[in-house]
């Protein structure tokens, strides 16, 4: 799963050039299609029914705290896109 286009909170701003944001899913078999599909409509249904998220300013409030005695670099890691893209 990847995502594709570009964030607009009026969906009509979108272009041709700039399309809406929307998940681009892959998958071998159309039945691992469908329940990747199906898992993320019920997540997205679900955080709907959360109600509305509070602002990003109203919550972040730095990084957090690095644990006592670590002192090495930070850890990173990278996942190898899909063959073909």
């Amino acid at each position: 799963m990847t995502t594709r286009g570009k964030y607009y909170t009026d969906r009509s701003e979108a272009t041709e050039k700039d399309p809406p944001l929307y998940l681009h899913i892959t998958a071998v078999t159309q039945e691992a299609l469908d329940l990747a599909v199906n898992k993320i409509t019920e997540m997205i249904d679900q955080a709907q029914s959360q109600g509305p998220l509070p602002s990003q300013r109203e919550t972040f409030q730095g990084p957090p705290p690095r644990a006592y005695g670590y002192g090495g670099p930070p850890v990173r890691t990278w996942q190898t896109p899909p063959a073909g893209i």
